[in-house]
């Protein structure tokens, strides 16, 4: 349990939350398993943060490049919560680097080899330096 934990507050941590854990046997005003509950809380929200980062080949805040146009994009949405309306698809939302223009597309058409991360984040698209 105790690496559930250490993994679960890393997760955390990462993704900028300020995590505070108490271990003592009991703290007085705290009803007996208060404690074990907010342990596995954190366990559980952990672990969806994992299922998260392998259910989707980019994550909000990534910076991608279209391969055909090369024109550089920020993620901005995750399948999880944008469907196209036509189809019902799970999609992603994205946006020009170059005009703020918001975009969306299908998970599997982003994922198809379209896009490619940026390395170290950087802007790549016509006219940077």
């Amino acid at each position: 349990m105790a690496k559930q934990i250490e993994e679960a507050v890393s997760l955390l941590r990462k993704h900028g939350c300020l995590v505070v854990l108490w271990y003592p046997e009991e703290i007085e005003g705290v009803q007996p398993g208060t404690l074990k509950g907010i342990t596995d809380r954190l366990v559980e929200m952990g672990n969806e943060m994992l299922d998260e980062a392998d259910r989707y080949s980019f994550s909000v805040g990534d910076l991608v490049r279209h391969v055909k146009t090369g024109g550089c994009y920020h993620i901005r949405g995750l399948p999880d919560k944008h469907r196209l309306e036509a189809t019902g698809e799970p999609a992603y939302l994205y946006e020009a680097v170059s005009d703020g223009l918001i975009w969306m597309r299908s998970q599997a058409e982003m994922e198809d080899g379209r896009f490619v991360m940026v390395p170290g984040g950087l802007d790549m698209s016509a006219g940077a330096a």
